[in-house]
């Protein structure tokens, strides 16, 4: 449910808006908190604004759960698609 509501509720809200819930949520001791603040920017990618994934993409290098891994893939896998040499910079 995450996965599928986190960019069309949460990343459609903060398009236009300041961006600290997402890095708050980020930092968050909550596994599916930390998974919605990836999974929003989904909302961004596809419409060209790759600046606060690729920040939140940094913040959880060291976290012990593969659901944020596996966020952050995908994440940066959608970069890609859109813009590889952006991906290659990060």
């Amino acid at each position: 449910m995450v996965d599928s509501s986190a960019p069309k509720i949460i990343g459609v809200w903060l398009m236009d808006k300041p961006k600290e819930l997402l890095y708050k949520l980020a930092e968050s001791d909550n596994l599916w908190e930390r998974r919605i603040s990836m999974l929003a920017t989904l909302h961004f990618i596809k419409n060209g604004q790759f600046e606060d994934t690729l920040k939140i993409a940094d913040l959880p290098l060291g976290d012990d759960h593969d659901l944020i891994h596996k966020a952050v893939g995908w994440m940066l896998r959608e970069i890609g698609n859109r813009d590889q040499n952006r991906l290659k910079e990060f």
